[in-house]
């Protein structure tokens, strides 16, 4: 839900949630740094 793609080449990934933009998808970005799962995350509604 909060995962977006940045116009930024160099960062091509983000979350509006948690505010930052990574090279990797936010995810693992959080699971490499924390050692956890994302607490943030939640999924998108299905239609």
């Amino acid at each position: 839900m909060h995962f977006a793609t940045s116009w930024d080449p160099k960062l091509p990934y983000s979350c509006k949630k948690l505010g930052f933009k990574s090279q990797t998808l936010p995810c693992i970005q959080v699971l490499n740094l924390d050692g956890r799962p994302c607490m943030g995350f939640t999924p998108k509604a299905v239609k």
